[in-house]
């Protein structure tokens, strides 16, 4: 069967506050949609894709209607909704008879809104999609209806709504076949992160697990209890190799919550890393009760140039609130680990957790210049759909509900202990007090012999001006 796995058009001003947006722009492939096209092609099913990120919803029309598939489904996260409702009307326009499906974390957190929001829509998967759409496209190939098809909400031919209840995840990750991403063709040489998050391009993200032990309020998660499922370092080296070898990636970006969750495995990776003679930088995510300094050492030796480490708060009482399960002494003992093992650190704080005063998130800013990372990010807390701040925070302060405006750039939940403009102040601040440091800024110049740090400087000098001159930068 045709099948179109399709990301709707977006733009970085869709994410990013004006003032900053061109700073910050970049592009990443869509792994999830990508592992979604391989499954299908491993099924024997001819697969379109294209990403919005690159292309406009018209664009897109014109290869979709030309190649005619029975099957499209879209890839949606919160913002990004309202572009998806455009999509969806213009491909049930063009594609009268095909299934129209939607997937990802809106979706899967916001289903009967999807269905009820979007006619054009037939299937809502509410898992992760790889086995599901393989089932469900088999079913319409062959006639049939989704019928016991887990991981489905679908709409029948007499309007009735189906829930086909919960699909257990994934748990053999090694079985399933790699991101497609040949389908992405010249695309490949566009791939980067953020500017300064990165070291050479282009870039690729390999996910080497699925899932994340804790449980903080403001992150989504698919599976029922706090577990984590792990790809075997094998799998994950062969998959590397294959980026480097085939696509000519020059960098990888590991997308695990917790990339350092089991000592032993990071260990066994670098190794086989290293065996297998390719030598490129790589950055990952974890978690600072997780690592340690032999750890670090092994990692940096094996390429690991970057990590990037939740800290979200400098007071442990908000620590506590989130459910971070780690505390302040924990982080400044890591922090001056990671920083003798010579590894660059990336530390997302956030601002407007229930119960945070002003001055608590004054502390939080003055604890980032403490940590002093390589890069800071300082953002308000969001209530995403299918977390715990979703379905709880309207007791602990006033929430914005409107999926276009849930990113962590405006401010969609505010405290009953501040104002939106005490949120959007301690943004301000913090930015400026981080980032305009005279020894920050001559860390960058140090490093500017590397043409993509010195674009990164080029780049990140509107955003600067931007911090001073524009009163109203973080008004949302």
């Amino acid at each position: 069967m045709r099948c179109a796995v399709l990301v709707p058009e977006w733009r970085t001003e869709d994410v990013f506050l004006a003032a900053f947006a061109r700073s910050m722009g970049s592009y990443q492939e869509p792994s999830g949609v990508l592992y979604i096209a391989s499954s299908l092609l491993a099924a024997g099913h001819s697969v379109l894709y294209d990403d919005g990120a690159l292309r406009s919803n018209a664009q897109m029309m014109r290869k979709v209607a030309s190649f005619n598939p029975r099957f499209v489904g879209l890839s949606v996260v919160a913002p990004l909704w309202p572009s998806a409702k455009r999509l969806l009307a213009d491909l049930r326009r063009a594609l009268p008879h095909a299934t129209l499906a939607v997937g990802g974390p809106w979706p899967m957190a916001a289903a009967p809104q999807c269905l009820e929001e979007a006619p054009e829509v037939d299937v809502v998967f509410t898992c992760e999609g790889e086995l599901a759409s393989k089932d469900a496209v088999a079913a319409l190939e062959d006639g049939e209806d989704l019928t016991g098809i887990p991981g489905l909400v679908w709409r029948a031919t007499d309007g009735t709504i189906v829930d086909n209840g919960y699909r257990e995840p994934i748990h053999d990750l090694d079985a399933l076949p790699f991101p497609a991403r040949e389908l992405m063709g010249r695309d490949i040489q566009r791939c980067t992160l953020p500017p300064g998050g990165y070291q050479a391009a282009p870039v690729t993200h390999v996910i080497g697990s699925r899932g994340c032990t804790n449980r903080c309020i403001y992150c989504f998660h698919y599976e029922q209890e706090a577990t984590i499922r792990l790809r075997s370092p094998e799998n994950i080296v062969a998959e590397v190799v294959e980026c480097v070898e085939r696509f000519g990636f020059r960098e990888v970006r590991f997308l695990d919550d917790n990339f350092t969750v089991d000592r032993d495995r990071v260990f066994r990776f670098c190794d086989l890393l290293d065996q297998s003679g390719v030598r490129i930088p790589w950055y990952v995510s974890s978690r600072v009760d997780t690592v340690d300094a032999e750890m670090l050492r092994r990692m940096k030796a094996s390429g690991c140039w970057a990590v990037l480490y939740g800290i979200e708060s400098g007071v442990q009482k908000n620590l506590d609130t989130i459910g971070k399960n780690v505390t302040v002494d924990r982080v400044r003992q890591v922090v001056a680990d990671t920083h003798a093992a010579g590894i660059e650190m990336f530390l997302p704080f956030m601002f407007g957790i229930p119960g945070e005063t002003f001055e608590e998130g004054l502390e939080t800013i003055d604890f980032a210049l403490e940590l002093d990372p390589y890069y800071a990010n300082f953002n308000a807390i969001t209530p995403f759909p299918g977390t715990w701040l979703w379905e709880n925070g309207g007791r602990m302060g006033t929430m914005v509900r409107d999926p276009h405006r849930l990113t962590f750039q405006g401010v969609a939940f505010t405290p009953h202990t501040m104002s939106k403009q005490e949120l959007e102040r301690l943004r301000q601040i913090a930015f400026r007090r981080f980032y305009s440091r005279p020894s920050y800024a001559l860390r960058w110049l140090r490093g500017a012999g590397n043409r993509h740090v010195a674009r990164a400087i080029l780049r990140g000098l509107p955003s600067l001006a931007a911090l001073w001159l524009d009163r109203g930068a973080f008004k949302a």
